[in-house]
């Protein structure tokens, strides 16, 4: 049966804080495929500052050719619409039936994965995988995890170093010609100077 995990979302732009969620889960799991899946638009933030699925798509692209297990993926760029993970899910059952399906999320998502479009249906098909992003929200989110346990809902909580990094405030930082050092891969740094990206 093979892992693959699912990580979503709008990519805009890819980080570092992105790649070390993944990487950890996977030393801890030992995913076979990891799929980072750039959204057409989320339902769960504003899509004013999005750039192309193009482009947030070869950022996700660069970063899957410098890690093996991962694999970029366009199923909801392709998809007119909100993308809504249920229908993602749906999808990859298709492509993988011997599949065991994991969903890489952030803590604010974990938090409110019950507020997500057909919620119990996709809990059922997923072990939901979720680390804190600031400091002390470990304890918050292992009282989620049981609360979620009660209901027959897999998942995996880990405790790991918080890396502090936003799109938004990366987005921020480039609008106002800072330095962004350390908070992305120079390779994806390369490619959003390199197409002009986030200036306006």
């Amino acid at each position: 049966m093979k892992k693959i995990a699912l990580f979503g979302g709008a990519f805009n732009p890819i980080h570092q804080g992105h790649i070390n969620l993944a990487l950890r889960f996977d030393v801890r799991i030992k995913f076979d495929e990891i799929l980072l899946i750039p959204s057409h638009i989320s339902p769960h933030k504003d899509s004013r500052a999005l750039i192309s699925g193009e482009d947030r798509l070869a950022m996700c692209r660069l970063v899957a050719e410098r890690h093996p297990r991962f694999l970029a993926s366009d199923m909801e760029l392709r998809r007119e619409g909100k993308s809504f993970t249920i229908d993602t899910v749906q999808a990859l059952r298709s492509l993988y039936p011997d599949g065991k399906f994991y969903l890489i999320v952030g803590s604010d998502m974990f938090l409110s994965i019950d507020s997500w479009y057909r919620a119990e249906e996709l809990m059922r098909l997923v072990t939901l995988c979720a680390a804190a992003r600031e400091k002390g929200e470990y304890a918050t989110l292992i009282h989620k995890q049981l609360a979620l346990d009660t209901q027959g809902v897999k998942s995996v909580v880990c405790e790991i170093d918080e890396l502090p990094v936003s799109s938004s405030a990366i987005r921020e930082r480039l609008h106002n010609g800072l330095s962004v050092e350390g908070m992305l891969p120079d390779y994806v740094l390369d490619y959003i100077q390199a197409h002009r990206l986030y200036r306006e």
